[in-house]
């Protein structure tokens, strides 16, 4: 996914090559030769690789227009770094920007690649930014839920890992508040959600479903909510909320989006019935 910073320079490297700046900066005169034809951006195209779109609901291939590769992105395109003192080292211009543009609906998600330091350590982050707000919803998702998953889908963004599993703990409440299930904390309310599935009075979506993906997001919740130490909470890693992401996209397409479609063809059978003289 082009939200990871490893497949993102896998799938941006090639364009790239042939754009990086090559010709030197003088440091030591006033002129800057070569200047303009340095910074050439590459032609825009289709993405090997998938990003979620938030409009789309969907994972999609995207358009990729690379604003700005100077910084990160040329750094970590290079197949030998620079050694020369005399050459500007683009690296260190700031973060590098680009444009991604869904495939299928048009949305643009911003990006930005940037370099953060911690005690000594240098890391290099991406963050996205799509242009519509909404996160993981779906076009049938209550706006209350919406709420929720769209905080929790911009922690996500920035790298928030801990807030953003918080967020999405909350949005499974708001979700189950939404469905009927109103009294007593989150885990009361799956324990009803539960019971009712058990006994066969629960709504369609919930026939099939695995309680354990409610309680787990539960806890994973409550892990980041009482005090830790800093080594418990680097394991809620990247891999971490990409699993909580997967997770409640099937959970919103499930309750609010089956449903929707069986209805849609439910009534276009109807109207095929009525036209034919059934």
């Amino acid at each position: 996914m082009l939200n990871d910073l490893d497949d993102l320079i896998a799938e941006v490297t090639p364009h790239l090559r042939d754009t990086v700046p090559r010709a030197g900066l003088d440091l030591g005169g006033r002129s800057t030769p070569n200047y303009v034809s340095d910074f050439r951006r590459p032609e825009v195209w289709i993405s090997d690789d998938k990003l979620y779109c938030s409009v789309c609901a969907k994972d999609r291939t995207v358009k990729i227009d690379v604003l700005v590769h100077t910084g990160p992105l040329t750094r970590l395109a290079r197949s030998k770094p620079r050694t020369s003192k005399t050459i500007i080292d683009t690296s260190e211009w700031g973060p590098s920007l680009f444009i991604f543009t869904c495939e299928q609906c048009g949305l643009h998600i911003n990006g930005l690649v940037y370099d953060e330091r911690s005690g000594t350590t240098l890391d290099t982050r991406v963050v996205l930014f799509p242009s519509k707000a909404g996160g993981l919803s779906t076009p049938h998702t209550p706006p209350a839920v919406t709420h929720f998953v769209d905080e929790a889908y911009k922690c996500q963004c920035v790298g928030a890992t801990g807030a953003a599993v918080e967020m999405y703990r909350a949005a499974l409440e708001q979700l189950l508040h939404e469905e009927g299930y109103q009294t007593g904390m989150l885990s009361a309310k799956i324990q009803a959600l539960e019971a009712d599935r058990v006994a066969g009075t629960a709504k369609p979506w919930a026939a099939d479903l695995d309680i354990d993906m409610l309680t787990i997001l539960r806890k994973l919740g409550n892990y980041v909510a009482h005090p830790k130490t800093l080594e418990a909470l680097k394991e809620l890693d990247s891999d971490t909320i990409l699993g909580v992401q997967e997770v409640f996209q099937f959970l919103l397409a499930d309750v609010y989006e089956r449903t929707k479609e069986q209805e849609k063809l439910l009534s276009s059978l109807h109207d095929m019935h009525k036209r034919t003289g059934g």
